[in-house]
């Protein structure tokens, strides 16, 4: 099969249904509709096993007893075996096939047949000198931010990797950079090297020819700062200075004029330039205010810096080039053309048309050095400035050559006006055809004086704002929310987001998870802290922020009113949830849906409506995100609060049905392995849930955890098969036995399951060592068997102290420790009190769900009114 697809700006005929990208951050397509698949993408291990085989493909069959040495070295043979036999399985099943070839039973090798991966395509474009297509596939490191924690050669191994093809791509940047030099296209040049830095920040030779090309283009400050900034970084983070050679490349002298044409600086203003710069004439005013010479100088210098404004052929894609951090891989989608204009000069001094021109063309470039297609002046050919309705067009059809603003998807545009002597740089990018605004841009103050560091300013500002606008991704938060200060902002904030979503589909490795959370933070953290306006990365972090989530909300809460309304909506949602008060939560969380109905935001609408026993409301949003496709249902808490949504309005046959399927994609989930034995039992299949039950609990493999063993019996017991729970307990004692450093309220609650309540006292009775919420499991044990035994002021007692163990530690009465009063309360006969505890509980922040009638034995409550009211779905 023969499809055509877009990469980077290349149209490509490639075979192959199944694309691998391990330049940069690695990405798994589906390359017939661009999907991520996302089943593979959250399984480290197995992700790693296939671009391992991927990458060694070349080098014939690898015996499978190498991988299990590289993969899963501290497992037993046996398992290992398995492991690798399963990882091949799911791969196949994800990916097709045919994806493997194998050979005998120790040889797999991938069929290259089936697969495309950028690693191969990098390097067959090199050998056949083709270096810009080399490297547009080139986005990063190898297997950049990936990690699988305990494979050791297989770091080294890619640390092997990441060391040849950074090279690689490091020699091709030199190569390009002086071949574009000498074609006269320093811009490109400089745009190729800086993307350089990004995977080779350390390189002298990279960092030398940066400060070439920028002494070439006349930015003497700009090579000053990159050299500072790199002699600060080699410091300290190796100790080191960089080479007297570097130090000469910075202090040769350089004219600007030698290889900067005069003619790409556009025409001098009539009566205004006379020779080289100097200027002449009447006063020059701004608004009835005098500039004086020197401020007209500083302009005119700013203009010689810079040229004319232009337009781009850009893509979504292509804007994520040459940032210092590597782009993200997540941004498919047709080119964009941008066309960027002059600024209108409001001032009322015609100097300063000048600078509005220069404005423009500084824009051009900050776009440009992030790798745009092509590059078009949009100078006439009478060398004036051309209005959008006086676009050259070419007498050929077939004829190449840049985009014209008739052509352009999008417009830069703006205005520089005089604010009390200040001043303020405005820009709007616009959807071209339609005629309407985009977004509006921060504007820039700046003295006229010195106009440098505020177009600087302007042109970053620009850039992130229309990387939002063109990221397909992030393009819903336009007009709702703040906006990136730059495009390095914009790339943190996309990295932030990316690793957020897929550090929230990773199922059964916490560690894996833990890592890509960890790594969004630090990305949200480093978009915000480029400006005190970009808020946006502090209200997504919010879920995933630990030390610092006091710190952030501390910034966020006073400027409440001055947020935009998407974020002011979030940070709502927020703090009603870290709050407990799941009502208010799902509000906010609706509020969020109407501004902005993406997929993620249904979802946790979904969520809280469960946690507010709205089930019909989250069944609603859940089975509208199921027949889309969206990514959630890829992730395990999905399924588990559909199959809830499901229980809570009796819907058996669906659960079963939706856990089928959710137990294919993710049969270690301990939620997910408690609901099956809940529904199998809730439809009076007793047998199998009691087979089901025993088999998870006798499991040694993953399906098993210590959780469920004490668990299962509870939802047994509650679902009214005591002799199957007992049956399971048992069971799960023996293996508890068997098993050290298991926790003692776990093996505990199972020996109340089966009744044996002096056994599991006596593992009660010194809770000292306990952690507060083990302590509070633990008395609500002792709450229940006092209960059951009828020994009120025993059971109350405990019950207060389970609802209290959090107080010393300042968090106050929780709502689970209530709970423990509530079950307590039942099994008295005191059915009041019992709905009086639990609506307490509800009160402390107790979110709804199934597991309330598995969690606590809640049995006596069962007919009596005011709790089947509490507990009948709303909506």
């Amino acid at each position: 099969m023969r499809i055509i697809w877009q990469i980077t700006g290349l149209n490509a005929i490639i075979s192959g249904m199944i694309g691998i990208s391990t330049l940069g951050t690695i990405d798994l397509l589906d390359r017939t509709d661009g999907r991520q698949i996302l089943s593979v993408l959250a399984q480290p291990k197995r992700l790693g096993v296939l671009a391992y085989l991927a990458m060694a493909s070349s080098n014939g069959a690898h015996q499978r007893d190498t991988l299990l040495g590289i993969f899963w070295p501290d497992s037993t043979e046996k398992r290992a075996r398995n492991a690798l036999n399963q990882t091949v399985f799911v791969l196949r099943r994800a990916l097709g096939q045919d994806l493997f070839t194998t050979n005998g039973d120790n040889g797999i090798r991938i069929n290259r047949e089936h697969l495309w991966c950028d690693v191969w395509a990098f390097e067959e474009a090199l050998k056949e000198g083709k270096k810009e297509d080399a490297l547009e596939l080139y986005r990063g490191n190898f297997l950049n931010g990936f990690f699988l924690p305990g494979c050791v050669e297989f770091e080294r191994w890619a640390e092997s990797q990441r060391g040849q093809l950074r090279e690689l791509a490091t020699g091709a940047v030199l190569s390009l950079s002086h071949e574009m030099h000498s074609a006269g296209n320093p811009v490109g040049a400089l745009g190729w090297v800086r993307r350089a830095r990004g995977w080779a920040p350390y390189d002298e030779q990279i960092l030398g020819r940066q400060i070439e090309l920028q002494l070439t283009l006349g930015d003497r400050a700009g090579a000053v700062r990159e050299f500072e900034a790199f002699a600060r970084r080699l410091s300290t983070d190796l100790g080191l200075e960089p080479s007297n050679q570097t130090r000469e490349i910075l202090e040769k002298p350089r004219p600007v004029a030698e290889e900067w044409p005069r003619s790409r600086l556009g025409p001098d203003p009539e009566g205004q330039a006379d020779g080289e710069g100097s200027f002449h004439g009447s006063p020059h005013r701004a608004g009835g205010r005098r500039f004086s010479a020197p401020q007209v100088a500083s302009i005119a210098a700013v203009a010689m810096l810079m040229g004319v404004g232009g337009v781009l052929g850009l893509s979504r894609t292509d804007l994520l080039k040459g940032g210092e951090a590597d782009p993200p891989a997540r941004l498919p989608g047709e080119p964009r053309t941008v066309a960027v204009l002059p600024l209108e000069n409001a001032t009322g001094d015609p100097t300063l048309d000048l600078l509005g021109s220069s404005a423009s063309d500084e824009i051009l470039r900050e776009l440009a050095a992030r790798g745009v297609a092509t590059v078009g002046s949009s100078v006439g050919p009478s060398g004036g400035r051309e209005e959008p309705n006086q676009t050259t067009e070419s007498t050929s059809p077939d004829a190449a050559g840049p985009p014209t603003l008739r052509e352009a998807d999008y417009l830069v545009t703006g205005t520089i006006v005089d604010r009390e002597g200040q001043l303020a740089y405005q820009t709007r990018i616009l959807q071209a055809e339609a005629g309407t605004i985009a977004v509006i841009v921060d504007s820039v103050m700046g003295p006229p004086g010195d106009p440098l560091e505020a177009v600087d300013r302007l042109k970053k500002r620009v850039a992130g704002a229309l990387a939002m606008v063109l990221d397909p991704e992030l393009s819903h938060f336009i007009g709702l929310t703040s906006l990136p200060s730059s495009f390095q902002a914009y790339q943190s904030f996309s990295d932030g987001l990316g690793n957020l979503e897929q550090g929230r589909a990773i199922a059964g490795d916490r560690v894996a998870s833990q890592a890509r959370l960890a790594t969004a933070r630090t990305g949200f953290l480093d978009a915000a802290a480029s400006d005190s306006r970009f808020t946006l990365p502090l209200v997504m972090a919010l879920p995933i922020l630990t030390t610092q989530r006091d710190s952030v909300l501390g910034i966020l809460r006073p400027r409440r009113e001055d947020l935009p309304r998407g974020e002011r909506a979030m940070l709502d949602f927020h703090e009603a949830l870290e709050a407990g008060d799941f009502p208010r939560a799902y509000g906010a969380a609706k509020r969020v849906v109407e501004i902005m109905p993406t997929a993620e935001w249904r979802y946790q609408s979904a969520v809280t409506a469960v946690q507010t026993n709205r089930p019909r409301e989250a069944l609603e949003s859940l089975r509208g995100l199921q027949s889309e496709g969206s990514w959630h249902s890829d992730r395990p808490d999905f399924w588990m609060w559909l199959v809830d949504a499901e229980v809570l309005v009796g819907d058996l046959q669906a659960a079963r049905r939706d856990l089928r399927t959710a137990l294919e994609l993710h049969n270690d989930q301990p939620r997910l392995l408690s609901q099956e034995v809940l529904v199998l039992a809730g439809l009076g299949l007793g047998e199998e849930a009691i087979a089901r039950a025993v088999e998870i609990v006798e499991s040694t493999g993953q399906l098993s955890t210590h959780f469920l063993r004490y668990h299962l019996p509870k939802v047994l017991i509650v679902s009214g098969i005591d002799e199957g729970a007992r049956v399971v307990a048992e069971a799960s004692l023996e293996t508890f036995s068997r098993i050290d450093g298991v926790r003692p309220d776990y093996v505990a609650a199972t020996y109340v399951a089966v009744g044996r309540f002096e056994e599991a006292r006596d593992l009660l009775s010194d809770l000292s060592g306990l952690r507060p919420g083990f302590r509070m499991e633990a008395y609500t044990l002792l709450a229940f068997m006092a209960a059951r035994e009828g020994r009120a002021e025993e059971a109350l007692r405990y019950g207060e102290m389970a609802a209290t163990v959090h107080e010393p530690q300042g968090l106050g009465r929780g709502p689970y420790g209530v709970m423990a009063k509530a079950q307590a309360a039942a099994h008295l006969g005191d059915n009041a009190g019992a709905v009086r505890f639990l609506r307490e509980a509800y009160q402390l922040g107790l979110p709804h769900g199934s597991y309330i009638f598995t969690r606590w034995d809640l049995r006596p409550l069962q007919g009596y009114q005011p709790f089947e009211d509490m507990m009948r779905p709303k909506g």
